[in-house]
């Protein structure tokens, strides 16, 4: 059998990954009282951004112990089962580094990695994708080298409130953020091969949702309209739903196509309350 390993950056609920048959590992949450909980284990993502807002100081997030990992690789060892890990962005984690590691120490040969060079629901896409290959019959290998031809076309674009939590958080430069931090600015970005920057910005919630729809449809790298996309927001549905409506209603994608979901602890964290965003494959 091919198990399928992520973490919980892709913002998948523990239960799904469940009736999904993933192995889901939590990334860790710690809080300025030095509270650590498991992302998507320990809190909804409700009551996280609940206590999010009462935070004084910006809560730090880390990699997946290392036992979390040998323990799959090894009950997969003793199963005779392969594997195929699909991992946060190497350059936005260590967790891809050390699912390797864990591989290791468990003397585990029969996994594939994949660093997806992208987080939450840009993940999502590629893991729709190794479900899809895993039910047609294909082996670890075959789904790997899939996404790895598949991964430079995953693009998702960004509309943060605040850009001071990335900042603080490592995740974007001084530049990008002062940029984008005017006031009444609201920044839209985009992590695109493993890169978050600036994309572009405008005055307001509108004229973002403008800013980042153009994005969409831009000639170069344009949105593959043949492909899945996703939705997500952070604290408040309703952000996601002018970007679900503009590409059902304007762009006559398919309502069932377009999945809308809540970003967790790991990934909210650094963008905050009042985010919302899109996930979606560029032209090949």
């Amino acid at each position: 059998m091919v198990r399928i390993i992520t973490d919980s950056s892709c913002n998948i609920a523990p239960q799904q990954a469940k009736d999904l048959n993933i192995d889901l590992i939590p990334l860790n949450v710690t809080f300025e009282d030095d509270t650590v909980i498991l992302d998507g284990v320990d809190m909804t993502n409700k009551e996280f951004f609940q206590a999010l807002a009462q935070c004084k100081h910006l809560p730090k997030t880390s990699q997946p112990s290392p036992e979390a990992f040998i323990r799959v690789f090894e009950d997969a060892k003793s199963k005779g089962d392969e594997v195929v890990a699909i991992l946060i962005g190497s350059n936005l984690s260590g967790t891809f580094q050390c699912a390797k590691m864990a591989a290791e120490t468990a003397e585990f040969e029969d996994a594939q990695f994949v660093d997806t060079l992208t987080a939450s629901i840009g993940m999502r896409l590629l893991l729709d994708r190794a479900l899809e290959l895993r039910a047609a019959g294909q082996n670890a290998a075959q789904i790997a080298q899939a996404l790895e031809e598949l991964k430079d076309r995953v693009r998702v674009l960004l509309i943060a409130n605040d850009l001071k939590n990335l900042h603080k958080g490592g995740r974007l430069s001084a530049a990008a953020t002062i940029a984008g931090g005017a006031l009444g600015i609201k920044p839209v970005l985009q992590l695109y091969k493993g890169k978050l920057g600036l994309a572009g910005k405008a005055r307001g919630m509108p004229g973002a949702l403008v800013a980042m729809f153009k994005l969409m449809e831009a000639d170069e790298d344009g949105m593959d309209f043949s492909m899945p996309t996703y939705v997500a927001y952070s604290d408040q549905h309703a952000t996601a739903e002018p970007i679900r409506r503009y590409l059902t209603q304007n762009l006559k994608l398919d309502p069932e196509k377009v999945p809308v979901c809540g970003i967790g602890a790991a990934i909210g964290t650094h963008v905050g309350a009042g985010a919302c965003g899109i996930a979606f494959f560029v032209k090949d």
